[in-house]
């Protein structure tokens, strides 16, 4: 009885290899009578990569590591064991299997004298490029000192106001005129008046360092803008696919990440993720752990941050 066990398996597994990955999905699919529209709709995959992946148009799909998460979800999806589906696909599609790039020589010769042109050219070039880094550097160097000259400058323009409001006070003691025993009443009578007339003068100019006061208080209205800047830190430990729309569904950030790596962006929220395989990825925001949970399905994770 075990042997015939084990030789049903052995003939089932030469059956596998024999077959390719897309027809045992096809054949698992249309046993269930699924159409490869519903396969679309809760894969989240578009008809036409299940349709390469069914017949086997693998250079049409992403890169293998992709690939086999579609492979495992897809028998997922089918309640079908996806090893012998994977081991196939390796065997159709080895890893290290890297398409060939065969470029075609000009056979261009250059005589001696067209190379001793290039290699002057070349050594021209060279020393042009040293000039300018050296005269860059030394600009770069000497322009620092240029600042502290602008910023000491700038204290001494406020004693002016202090100058301008102390001038009507000096020129109220004018009353000790030799006049004053002559007419006394109306010597009185023209300094009073004149006190008023400078107050009255001197009272719009106290109302200038009210006004400095109040535009000094609204500058730091700014920051607030700056502080609504997020960042973002992504962490993954296997290779991911990672994709990330701004509020203008503008991509900021789209890129397929290596294990053991680590990305960092900023900006104004809010922020449209996209991550491919979501159980290998970390999502930092402002330093604190996201929770993909709630927002995954078939290792995909969908989610707008913050």
């Amino acid at each position: 009885m075990s042997e015939a066990i084990i030789s049903s398996q052995n003939t089932s597994s030469e059956h596998i290899n024999k077959m390719s990955v897309g027809a045992m999905l096809k054949a698992a699919r249309e046993a269930r009578g699924i159409s490869i529209e519903d396969v679309s709709e809760r894969l989240h995959n578009s008809p036409r990569q299940i349709n390469a992946l069914e017949s086997g148009q693998f250079e049409i799909l992403p890169e293998p590591m992709i690939t086999r998460g579609f492979i495992r979800n897809y028998a997922r999806l089918l309640e079908i064991d996806a090893e012998p589906l994977l081991q196939a696909y390796r065997i159709q599609v080895p890893v290290n299997q890297l398409p060939s790039i065969n470029l075609p020589s000009a056979n261009i010769v250059m005589t001696n004298h067209e190379r001793s042109h290039w290699l002057r050219y070349s050594l021209l070039s060279i020393f042009i490029l040293l000039v300018v880094w050296f005269v860059y550097t030394g600009f770069i160097a000497k322009s620092p000192s240029l600042k502290p000259a602008t910023v000491a400058t700038s204290p001494e323009v406020t004693p002016n106001h202090d100058e301008t409001f102390s001038a009507p006070l000096t020129t109220l003691p004018i009353t000790d005129t030799p006049a004053a025993s002559a007419e006394p009443a109306t010597l009185m009578s023209e300094s009073e008046g004149n006190i008023e007339t400078q107050a009255n003068q001197a009272a719009p100019v106290i109302v200038e360092p009210t006004a400095v006061a109040s535009g000094a208080v609204s500058q730091p209205i700014p920051a607030a803008v700056g502080a609504a800047t997020v960042q973002l830190k992504f962490v993954t430990s296997e290779k991911s696919w990672i994709n990330v729309l701004d509020s203008e569904n503008k991509p900021v950030f789209n890129k397929t990440k290596p294990a053991a790596s680590e990305d960092q962006l900023e900006g104004q929220p809010p922020f449209k993720l996209t991550l491919g395989n979501a159980r290998a990825t970390q999502v930092y925001l402002n330093g604190k752990l996201v929770d993909l949970q709630p927002y995954t399905k078939s290792n995909v994770a969908r989610l707008t941050l913050p």
